[in-house]
């Protein structure tokens, strides 16, 4: 089942509400990162976005569609331990609310802040600053959270985080990963590198008026870079 659709007939925010494809337009869109994430020639996703987006929520779904259609040992991975333990958190609330997955959860008082465990597979949860919740684990579908932030400590002996990351994915040549931040510094950036080298896409919307399909930018004035300008 395609991610979108499953998405639009189970899933449900943290905080109660279904799947809207109107509220996220940019996931669905064609060729957009649903189709990426449905296509089995594609194995890393790319998202360069701004906050609140929808960024981890694009990764969460795609962690509660492969629980459901083609489970499998996956991981979470963020920049440090809190903002990892958020997420995971919230994805909790979800696996709560989907119908197809609820009972799969363990009781609350048997469940653990470093994983999720299903009956038919296990959701890692990893952090930059720990090399050991990066190491030492097969993944076949991984999310990468805010990885322009993720810090490689000068005292570390191990290798980049992100290398690490990455380095989990061997054993599956039908892996997907998904990486995604708000973008930092120009041209030092990770996700940034990352969308420069991939198909780098778009989201194009029409014009209300003429129909005319274009990027949403702002303060352009002139009819050959057609954007959004505030009177």
């Amino acid at each position: 089942m395609r991610g979108l659709d499953w998405s639009r007939e189970y899933v449900f925010t943290a905080d109660g509400r279904p799947y809207d494809h109107n509220a996220y337009p940019h996931l669905g869109a064609p060729g957009g990162p649903w189709d990426a994430y449905d296509d089995p020639r594609v194995r890393q996703i790319y998202l360069q976005w701004a906050s609140r987006l929808g960024k981890s929520f694009f990764g969460q779904c795609c962690t509660l569609h492969t629980s459901d259609c083609q489970p499998g040992p996956m991981m979470f991975a963020s920049a440090d331990e809190k903002l990892a333990e958020e997420v995971i958190g919230r994805t909790y609330k979800m696996v709560e609310r989907c119908p197809v997955l609820r009972e799969q959860l363990r009781p609350e008082r048997l469940r653990r802040d470093d994983r999720i465990d299903l009956r038919h597979c296990i959701v890692y949860v990893a952090w930059a600053r720990s090399v050991s919740t990066l190491a030492d684990k097969s993944i076949r579908v991984g999310h990468a959270n805010e990885i322009d932030k993720w810090v490689h400590l000068s005292t570390s002996k191990e290798g980049d985080p992100l290398a690490l990351f990455e380095n989990r994915f061997k054993d599956h040549p039908n892996h997907k990963q998904i990486l995604e931040s708000t973008p930092t510094q120009k041209k030092r950036s990770r996700v940034e590198r990352g969308l420069m080298q991939s198909t780098n896409c778009r989201y194009w919307v029409p014009c209300p008026h003429c129909g005319r399909y274009q990027r949403l930018l702002l303060g352009r004035g002139n009819p050959e870079e057609p954007g959004v300008v505030w009177e």
